[in-house]
């Protein structure tokens, strides 16, 4: 199982990764980051909230939605955090793992914050310019 760490220099935006998805344009980054600022804490939230359900069908179901908009960012430790999350899920791991789950989504939810505040940084930097 994927131990994800936020000291690792990986999780927050990676730069291939955003130029796949986004090329070179950088309003459409913008754009999408404003979308994902809006969402994924309340992804990360009904995740927590799952696991405090032993819900596993609403652990895959939110684990999975933030892991497809956080590929558009990243692939690296923090996307791999919200597989390890829907995956816990699937196997229906809750509530045996639940504390397995928490240790996780703990991890995942700092690397959210410290991505959502690269994305502010970016967003701030390119909007301005």
């Amino acid at each position: 199982m994927h131990q994800p760490s936020v000291t690792e220099p990986e999780d927050h935006l990676d730069p291939e990764t955003m130029q796949l998805s986004f090329g070179n344009d950088v309003q459409f980054a913008c754009a999408t980051m404003h979308i994902y600022l809006r969402d994924a804490p309340g992804l990360a939230l009904s995740a927590l909230q799952a696991i405090r359900e032993s819900s596993n069908e609403q652990l895959v179901a939110s684990a999975h939605a933030l892991k497809g908009i956080t590929g558009y960012f990243t692939r690296r430790s923090f996307y791999r955090s919200c597989l390890e999350l829907e995956n816990l899920g699937r196997k229906n791991s809750l509530p045996g793992q639940s504390d397995y789950a928490f240790q996780v989504w703990s991890s995942l939810n700092a690397q959210l914050q410290a991505t959502l505040h690269s994305m502010r940084v970016f967003i701030a930097v390119n909007e301005a310019a």
